[in-house]
């Protein structure tokens, strides 16, 4: 059994927003009915011409029982694991990207520590048959994100081939997502209670008002809209700035459409309100204005972690009692 699972989007369209790494994990087996080990095996997954090369990073990888962490950050990794003592083999891995082809790789080999080559040994390998311990069972993941300049609508396919020894290639599922590379947009009406006087955002941040004073209590309205071919709006955040300080959360990922806010005699307020659509897009507030994050992220899934390589566990050795009681005789100094 052989699978590639990608980034889980919004809906069954499985869309992503832009700007966003991508986590994909090819998962393999050998089978638990298959007559030998598996010594060697090779991954290939040819990147969609809409993913970034560069941006491409190695995760972990799993065969059976031995994990193997590649430190953060890496788009190749090369390193040989003894496991003579315990399993028979040295485990080789090799894996990486090459930009030029778009093309990604693992081999992972099962190295005979007597020639050198994949051992050929049908009881011992990286892979056994499986079984309900998973010793059979492997992965390799990665990351990679879409390009910057990627228009809303692109659809970004993925799919791996798998090699067990010397056997024909097995091809994975194909995952596709879709992009929504727009964020929603929003706008905001304020009125002064007990005035008859509304203060809207103008024509360049329509989500941003200038300063009101004079009052305590503002009934503010705001409105969230997103384009035709979007996901439609998820919730909106909105915020106070007080007598030029910064901004702060009044509202936080909320779906109301209005509020009273209670304020301080002859104090200035702004108000300001962000929204973010179902694919995980965020408006971005206007040019010099800073706001702090609501909290929300996107969750388009995980590759699956591995904090440390397995190591060899050596048998303990046989303590022979003899030798604890054995002394070596003090030397005798020559006249």
């Amino acid at each position: 059994m052989v699978s590639l699972t990608g980034a889980i989007g919004y809906s069954n369209e499985n869309i992503i927003p832009q700007g966003i790494d991508l986590p994909y994990t090819i998962r393999f087996e050998n089978a638990a009915t298959a007559p030998t080990a598996v010594g060697k095996v090779q991954l290939v997954s040819k990147l969609d011409s809409d993913l970034d090369p560069r941006s491409f990073q190695l995760g972990g990888i799993r065969l059976g029982d031995i994990q193997v962490n590649i430190p953060g950050g890496r788009s190749s990794f090369q390193g040989d694991f003894d496991f003579t003592a315990t399993k028979g083999f040295i485990l080789r891995v090799s894996a990486g990207i090459d930009i030029t082809t778009n093309t990604a790789s693992w081999l992972l080999e099962a190295i005979d520590p007597e020639t050198g080559e994949v051992i050929q040994n049908p009881n011992v390998g990286i892979l056994l048959p499986n079984d309900a311990n998973g010793r059979g069972a492997g992965f390799a993941s990665y990351v990679v994100a879409p390009k910057s300049d990627i228009t809303t609508g692109t659809e970004i396919s993925s799919q791996a081939k798998i090699i067990f020894n010397t056997s024909a290639p097995i091809d994975t599922n194909r995952t596709v997502s879709r992009v929504d590379g727009v964020a929603p947009t929003a706008n905001i009406n304020v009125t002064p209670l007990g005035s008859n006087t509304s203060i809207s955002g103008n024509a360049n941040s329509p989500n941003l008002t200038p300063s009101i004073t004079g009052n305590t209590d503002y009934l503010v309205k705001w409105n969230a809209t997103d384009n035709t071919s979007g996901t439609g709006v998820k919730h909106v955040t909105v915020y106070v700035a007080e007598n030029d300080g910064d901004f702060k959360i009044w509202k936080s990922q909320t779906a109301e459409k209005e509020g009273i806010f209670s304020g301080n005699v002859n104090s200035k307020y702004e108000f300001l309100v962000l929204t973010t659509d179902n694919a995980g897009n965020k408006q971005a507030p206007p040019l010099g204005i800073t706001a702090p994050n609501d909290g929300y992220s996107v969750n388009l899934g995980t590759i699956p972690t591995v904090e440390k390589t397995t190591q060899q566990i050596l048998p303990q050795p046989h303590h022979n009692s003899k030798f604890h009681k054995s002394t070596i005789p003090p030397s005798k100094s020559r006249k």
